[in-house]
């Protein structure tokens, strides 16, 4: 996944944001449709929401496992924790949207799931802000050469949780760490 360092923003932002709303556009069109096509937009939806997961979560994961090789010696970074959770939302989102097939099918489904599927998604919201928090802080650092702190790194956060603007700034600055000489593939 590292080549998606190396992509020019406007490439990653194609695959990462705008194939996928080019999808969920199709399924929308489906709905304006007469008789209403019900199963092509759920359809579109499902694999809309997966390619939107699949690149952003693609991309956090190849940041936050090779930024760290960038960091000075006496600067000690783990990527175990960033792993785990960006591999949690990313099974949650897998389970959603395969429940959601499940019962486009079936018609129905159990009130009670919602008792399960609530938990579930705040493990899967914090597993996601923690890889957002991991990411801009390693960059941060990298950038620095030294261990950042919260308010110096608190811009690059923000700009990875609104990636769709945020892709814009932040990739001009990782292809350039990526295109120095000194990192090793």
């Amino acid at each position: 996944m590292s080549f998606l360092l190396r992509l020019k923003p406007w490439l990653l932002f194609t695959i990462t944001f705008g194939l996928p709303m080019l999808v969920a556009l199709a399924g929308n069109v489906g709905l304006l449709l007469k008789p209403v096509s019900l199963p092509f937009f759920l359809g579109c939806f499902i694999v809309s929401t997966g390619m939107f997961a699949l690149g952003i979560f693609s991309w956090l994961w190849a940041l936050g496992t090779k930024l760290p090789s960038l960091l000075p010696s006496h600067v000690s970074v783990s990527s175990k924790l960033l792993k785990v959770s960006l591999l949690a939302p990313a099974l949650y989102i897998a389970a959603i949207l395969a429940v959601l097939a499940w019962v486009s099918n079936q018609g129905s489904m159990n009130p009670a799931f919602a008792f399960v599927l609530l938990p579930l998604h705040l493990l899967s919201m914090a597993g996601i802000f923690y890889g957002l928090y991991f990411v801009a802080k390693t960059l941060k650092s990298v950038e620095l050469q030294r261990p950042a702190s919260f308010s110096e790194f608190v811009g690059e956060f923000f700009l990875l949780w609104f990636f769709p603007v945020g892709i814009w700034v932040i990739q001009p600055r990782i292809n350039r760490l990526f295109a120095q000489p000194s990192w090793d593939a």
